[in-house]
């Protein structure tokens, strides 16, 4: 998905290793021409314990999964 995402040109931000809910998974980010961001994600395998991920910079939440600053200003979150 990764080649896809960066052939289309659309500019792609890199989430490597990142740990949400109950999977670490390698994610890549992208912004649609109406500015909504969209995830994409292989998950490499999984976190024993919800919660137990760190909280990326760009959230303000604890145990959120959010869009990259660069991806999105706004966040997203994942496993509501």
């Amino acid at each position: 998905m990764h080649e896809h995402l960066v052939a289309a040109g659309r500019g792609v931000t890199a989430e490597k290793g990142a740990n949400c809910c109950y999977a670490r998974s390698d994610k890549y980010w992208v912004t649609d021409p109406a500015g909504v961001a969209w995830e994409t994600f292989h998950s490499l395998g999984s976190v024993p314990v919800y919660g137990s991920d760190t909280v990326p910079q760009a959230c303000g939440t604890q145990g959120a999964c959010c869009a990259p600053a660069e991806a999105s200003a706004e966040k997203s979150s994942c496993c509501v």
